[in-house]
């Protein structure tokens, strides 16, 4: 794929497909923000709430032999956005179950996080890629067995 990429936009390929950081690529956050991020302190306490918080957990799955997969958990309070799991985990000769075993781990370390109680939801936002949505296909149904169902 890489010799179909023009010469002028290798270091943008490099970028979203092996996860090259290019200080001089455009990117979706503001410089501003991210220097703020890599400058704030960690927070060691639980923020007040009335509810439990609810904690976001994006997964990009590897797409390619030479990339990671990456989860990311967040929180969002009113008071602030708190980063509380990060991860990258290299899954090039992994099985379906070594990858589900991953992100079990993760998210096992995530609901342990002091800002996350016991009924905190966790909703999952996973990017699908390339990757085929795994499923157990049904068997085919003829009418005569249709019928003996029915």
């Amino acid at each position: 794929m890489k010799s179909l990429v023009p010469a002028n936009q290798r270091e943008a390929y490099a970028t979203e497909v092996f996860g090259v950081i290019n200080s001089k690529q455009h990117t979706y956050l503001p410089h501003k923000l991210l220097d703020a991020f890599r400058e704030s302190k960690p927070i060691d306490q639980m923020p007040t709430a009335r509810k439990p918080h609810t904690v976001w957990v994006a997964v990009d799955p590897a797409s390619h032999m030479r990339s990671c997969m990456a989860m990311c958990a967040i929180v969002i309070t009113p008071a602030t956005t708190c980063i509380i799991g990060l991860s990258t985990v290299s899954v090039a000769r992994c099985e379906a179950v070594q990858v589900q075993q991953v992100v079990n781990s993760f998210l096992a370390r995530v609901r342990g996080h002091v800002m996350v109680s016991r009924t905190s939801p966790i909703v999952p936002i996973i990017e699908c890629n390339n990757n085929e949505v795994r499923i157990k296909p049904l068997p085919l149904l003829s009418a005569r067995n249709h019928n003996a169902i029915a």
